[in-house]
């Protein structure tokens, strides 16, 4: 369920977790924080996200997937890999079961981890788990989207090839869905791939 929380801002995103959380409507809470992660931790204020997830029940925060998700993300973010790969793990297979682009989004932050921990290999296992789970997703511009995000991660664990394939798939997605923002960020992306190839006529 999409939740409608004004312009998007940040702290009116807060405020609308804190007001349901208050209001014991924890399901509501927890898909706005889901939903909004993305802009939560652009905003970087930790304090705020773990205040955020401690006024959670522990009965749910230790098996509602989209929790896990956000505090995966979170203990990353502070540097408790282990426990961050943990919670990501588990939430993935939650969402395995029928909700495709979750367990995407779960397999991103792993690869994303890895990553960190400069385990290349098994940071791109979780990249093509990341497309795998993709293949169920129909909602053409979710699609794009995600896989320019898998495009961006490529050149960062050593395949840009891969990186490539992941652009060109997004640029045609882009396109089918009329998004010259994503078209954009599609092709500059390959020019500089392209260029790290040595692949001139890419560019």
């Amino acid at each position: 369920m999409a939740i409608n929380v004004e312009s998007r801002n940040v702290p009116a995103i807060i405020a609308s977790i804190t007001e349901q959380q208050k209001a014991q409507n924890y399901d509501v809470a927890i898909e706005i924080i889901f939903d909004n992660s993305d802009l939560l931790f652009g905003h970087k204020n930790w304090q705020m996200l773990r205040a955020i997830l401690d006024a959670f029940p522990a009965s749910l925060s230790k098996i509602d997937p989209r929790i896990l998700y956000v505090a995966g993300r979170f203990l990353g973010r502070t540097g408790c890999i282990d426990n961050a790969i943990n919670c990501l793990q588990k939430a993935e297979i939650h969402f395995s079961q029928n909700q495709p682009l979750r367990a995407a989004k779960c397999c991103l932050e792993l690869a994303r981890l890895y990553h960190t921990r400069e385990d290349f290999r098994t940071a791109y296992h979780w990249v093509l788990e990341a497309e795998s789970h993709l293949s169920e997703e129909e909602n053409v511009p979710l699609q794009a989207d995600f896989l320019f995000r898998l495009a961006e991660l490529c050149p960062d664990i050593g395949k840009l090839h891969e990186s490539q394939t992941y652009a060109r798939q997004a640029l045609v997605k882009f396109k089918r869905n009329g998004d010259v923002y994503g078209q954009f960020n599609a092709s500059r992306l390959l020019a500089q791939v392209a260029t790290q190839i040595g692949d001139y006529q890419e560019t």
